[in-house]
């Protein structure tokens, strides 16, 4: 028995098996080398990471196969049609990882307790999955959790804010019991979103815990081109119901919080699906919950801002 694998055994006793991960792939050589490493100095390791190739053309494959010799607990998918890999096809290559995880869970009796999805354009720190564990440990109710973001152009780190604590897509914690409950990992646009959407609905908390920042290393909606991947969130936007004034402040946002023409292309991308009258998802409890709910909570999150400005200036 190898060095590695004795190894590789203890971790398994010492995780308690805690947690799998999904990351989904598409052409990401460069990127590949770092997110390896990254899991792989974690100070609790994943039992099973699942790796999912969307056909990609370049050396992904081949890296990820040199680093399964050393590394027994990653295991690779290899899809053999390509689609577009945006909106709902993102959901479907990582459906594909998660469908594999639980069924590999379920056939050698893995009683794990937690479920991650992890991008390959990010870098975590070191105590980044015990930390949400801890989380997890301290509050019953945490059904989804993540860290902060903050993107590095060169010289330039920017902070990744979002509306009302929400956790990141690209580097989310889900409880097993809450990832079931809520319907597991939809074929839907904007997946992460209504993951979260659904377990709040079912009495989870989902917060993001911004003393934990991972690092992305491109821009958020980059991987297809800023243009593109924004005029898809803009479609994704009227795809999921949401109230125009909610639309509308997302595009000021992401005008003051990226580059401004992102903001003409999310703009764009919901104007064209108007005019177009693309469809919408059917699922009515989201649908409502765009278009009424998540306006009202806006509400409560500005007001609690704007009277803790004040307090502090009268202070």
């Amino acid at each position: 028995m190898t060095d590695e694998i004795i190894k590789y055994k203890q971790n398994l006793v010492n995780s308690r098996k805690l947690y799998f991960l999904v990351t989904p792939i598409k052409n990401e050589e460069t990127n590949l080398p770092n997110i390896i490493a990254t899991v792989e100095r974690q100070s609790i390791q994943p039992f099973l990471w699942i790796i999912v190739n969307d056909c990609s053309i370049d050396n992904s494959a081949q890296i990820i196969k040199q680093f399964k010799e050393r590394l027994p607990w990653i295991y690779d998918i290899n899809l053999l049609e390509t689609r577009e890999y945006l909106g709902i096809n993102y959901a479907r290559v990582c459906k594909i990882g998660f469908d594999f995880g639980i069924k590999y869970c379920e056939k050698h009796k893995i009683d794990y307790k937690y479920i991650g999805l992890l991008d390959a354009d990010i870098i975590l720190p070191q105590n980044y999955y015990s930390s949400l564990i801890s989380e997890f440990d301290k509050n019953g109710k945490l059904g989804i959790a993540s860290g902060g973001l903050i993107i590095k152009n060169n010289e330039t780190v920017k902070h990744i804010s979002v509306f009302g604590d929400l956790p990141s897509g690209a580097t989310r914690l889900w409880s097993k019991k809450c990832f079931l409950e809520s319907g597991g990992y939809l074929l839907v646009h904007s997946p992460d979103s209504v993951s979260n959407i659904k377990a709040k609905l079912r009495g989870y908390d989902t917060k993001r815990f911004e003393y934990l920042e991972a690092l992305h290393t491109r821009e958020i909606s980059g991987a297809q081109g800023l243009w593109k991947g924004h005029y898809k969130d803009g479609e994704g936007a009227y795809y999921l119901n949401q109230n125009p004034l909610l639309v509308f402040l997302n595009g000021v946002k992401r005008f003051f919080s990226l580059r401004g023409y992102t903001s003409l292309a999310y703009i764009l991308g919901y104007s064209a699906s108007i005019v177009k009258r693309s469809e919408k998802i059917e699922d009515e409890e989201i649908k409502n919950y765009y278009f009424k709910v998540r306006l009202g909570e806006l509400g409560i999150i500005y007001s609690n801002k704007i009277k803790n400005l004040f307090h502090s200036k009268d202070g």
